[in-house]
């Protein structure tokens, strides 16, 4: 694990009553193993202008969160972040910033999901993501969005789960068939739990099980 920076110094003399430190660019780039996995990282620090910038990666390998959390449901995680983004102040409507996750392998009690990849974007208060999954056995595709620049802020969430094999990822081991698929959405505008308005959908539900199968479509 090691670190490299650049400082300036300013000082004014000869009575030295002005002494400045500037730090310019911070980079980090470390691995850290151990029983409970490893990670890895690469992070770059900078001050352009007037505002911070930050950008990098972080890496993991078979990190156990379960131990690091204290969430025995949780089990290993082997996923890269990548990110980067900058902001004049430390508001989070003044943040603007790119994130990319692949997440190969993520252990949730007795089935690893894989193949799940997700972006995200802040832009002057915008905020949307979108979420999509290639796991076999769970494959959906989430998008989200919120939207602050109103004096009332505006949320948005759509998923369209394809498949979801809930006796294969252990969520129901009772019936040995389980399959789940259906669209959903919410669409709220509010400031908070007490004043939120707006709408929820379910659509096109298919659920097949041991006895038959049910569908509204």
């Amino acid at each position: 694990f090691y670190y490299n920076f650049d400082l300036k110094f300013v000082v004014n003399h000869p009575y030295f009553d002005d002494f400045t430190v500037r730090l310019n660019n911070f980079r980090v780039i470390g691995n850290l193993n151990s029983e409970r996995g490893a990670i890895s990282t690469d992070v770059t620090l900078s001050k352009p202008n007037d505002g911070l910038a930050l950008e990098g990666h972080v890496k993991s390998s078979h990190l156990d969160l379960g131990r690091l959390l204290n969430v025995g449901l949780l089990h290993g995680l082997d996923a890269r972040v990548d990110f980067k983004g900058s902001a004049e102040t430390m508001s989070l409507d003044d943040i603007n910033a790119e994130l990319n996750l692949q997440i190969d392998s993520f252990g949730v009690g007795d089935y690893a999901y894989s193949d799940i990849s997700a972006t995200g974007l802040m832009e002057n208060g915008q905020y949307y993501s979108e979420v999509s999954s290639e796991d076999e056995n769970m494959r959906f595709t989430l998008y989200a969005m919120a939207d602050r620049r109103e004096d009332v802020p505006h949320y948005g969430l759509s998923i369209n789960l394809e498949h979801a094999d809930l006796h294969a990822v252990g969520i129901n081991r009772r019936d040995s068939i389980s399959e789940l698929s259906t669209s959903m959405g919410i669409d709220l505008v509010g400031r908070g739990l007490d004043d939120f308005e707006g709408f929820a959908s379910i659509a096109d539900v298919d659920y097949k099980y041991p006895q038959g199968e049910l569908s509204t479509g």
